[in-house]
């Protein structure tokens, strides 16, 4: 695989990929990388891959992950692994990030410079923060809660779709932006939302014509 350096796309999906024997190394043409579904790979290196726009290592056995050398990503798919820490202060063009499913996952190191975001799912990781999104002016979609998430600020996200908050019951507070116009979903399950919270909510929607949500 290692002669193989004029490679841009490389998929290799539910495969029996296992430990350290994948080196990609020598592939620094490398735009796409999708390695997800090898249940037994417990390492990746992408260090030497610093033009991959597209990386998806989903469900995988990944305890850790360094793409600080990977600055031009807009996709990052990680979710179903077993991270516990990610620092994103490097990948500040990214506009897709998946990490759903890594339960002992705190919320990103940089994080909040992740402007260019458009869809973000951090649900089941271990974010006991509050969850503020009000840099993410192009936020699309959002997925995020767990047991100890405390609260979402979406105030500033004005082209939001949809609106999953699941599974906090610690929640009593998720502030939505006063233009809705573009959203068509709105989850909250198991949350601990007031009555009056949840009238605000409606309120907003209602104001812009959003029905059936």
């Amino acid at each position: 695989l290692n002669t193989c350096t004029a490679m841009n796309v490389l998929q290799v999906w539910n495969c029996d990929l296992v430990g350290a024997t994948f080196d990609i190394s020598a592939l620094t043409s490398l735009v796409i990388l999708q390695i997800s579904g090898n249940s037994n790979l417990s390492t990746l290196n992408v260090t030497n891959n610093t033009i991959l726009r597209e990386l998806y290592c989903q469900d995988d056995n990944l305890s850790t992950l360094d793409v600080t050398n990977n600055t031009g990503l807009t996709i990052l798919e990680a979710n179903g692994n077993s991270l516990t820490s990610l620092n994103l202060t490097n990948n500040t063009k990214l506009k897709t990030l998946l990490l759903y499913a890594n339960t002992g996952l705190a919320l990103p190191t940089g994080f909040s410079g992740l402007t260019e975001l458009e869809w973000v799912d951090i649900y089941n990781c271990n974010v006991t923060v509050p969850l503020n999104c009000t840099p993410f002016l192009n936020l699309r979609r959002v997925s995020a809660g767990n047991t100890s998430l405390p609260s979402v600020n979406l105030s500033t996200c004005t082209k939001l779709e949809w609106i999953y908050i699941r599974s906090s019951p610690s929640v009593t507070t998720l502030n939505l932006p006063a233009t809705l116009s573009n959203t068509t979903l709105v989850y909250g399950d198991g949350c601990a939302l007031t009555a009056a919270a949840i009238n605000d909510i409606l309120v907003k929607l209602d104001a812009n014509g959003v029905s059936n949500t």
